[in-house]
């Protein structure tokens, strides 16, 4: 075997010959304690003892995990395909925190007894993230994006033609915005009242109101008694 040692970073590095030359790094456990192990000698038609660094010993023992971490990582894969190496070593750790972040989410699930059907799954769970990191301090769109030529004509009521003859075409629905998550909720970038028709639910204190926040986009209470669009936005 052959080990090399980092102390400023305590990062040991080991290779160990065993059918074939086996690389390990680790920055819990190095060579000592050396142990023996029972392997096949091509040369002597028989069975010996070698000596075995104690990493190569860890990993043998919590391979399992080691497995289970790779089939993870391959399920919903970031990659970028560039002539940068940096950028594949980016999106590598990118992938291995979201891995590891799930699994703690987990870990956190079942300790304060979640049911299943309310836990998120790996690919809802990168979803949220890269939701957060993409809403993360930024302003609503409404806010950043400028329009550009001639404003349109206003929409016609539903039931009503231009003309002002009643139309018997129902109404389109309307596209349902997707939510921002409970990081941006927090971030006090961007979260401004507006004016809504018709009247919908308060989220903190379920009264109908028509001020709603921008960025949220979900409607809150602004009244002489009580201000829900503060209270909805601090922790």
């Amino acid at each position: 075997m052959d080990s090399r040692y980092d102390i400023n970073h305590a990062i040991s590095v080991v290779r160990w010959m065993d059918s074939s030359a086996v690389q390990l790094s680790s920055t819990h456990v190095g060579v000592e304690p050396l142990t023996k192990l029972r392997r096949w000698d091509r040369k002597q038609h028989k069975y010996v003892q070698v000596t075995c660094p104690a990493i190569v010993r860890e990993y043998n023992e919590h391979m399992g995990g080691v497995d289970l971490f790779d089939m993870l990582m391959a399920l919903y894969k970031i990659d970028h395909k560039s002539t940068k190496w940096y950028r594949r070593i980016y999106f590598w750790v990118l992938n291995v925190a979201i891995v590891n972040g799930w699994l703690l989410y987990k870990r956190h699930c079942q300790q304060y007894g979640t049911n299943s059907c309310d836990q998120l799954d790996l690919l809802k769970f990168t979803c949220s993230v890269s939701q957060s990191l993409i809403m993360e301090n930024k302003l609503p769109n409404s806010l950043t994006q400028k329009r550009r030529g001639r404003p349109s004509k206003v929409d016609p009521l539903p039931g009503v033609a231009c003309d002002g003859v009643e139309d018997t075409c129902p109404a389109k629905k309307s596209r349902r915005v997707f939510q921002v998550n409970e990081t941006s909720r927090y971030d006090n970038v961007g979260h401004f009242p507006d004016h809504c028709e018709p009247k919908q639910r308060c989220r903190v204190c379920g009264n109908a109101v028509r001020v709603k926040c921008m960025k949220c986009n979900c409607c809150l209470c602004v009244t002489k008694n009580k201000n829900c669009f503060v209270a909805y936005h601090t922790k």
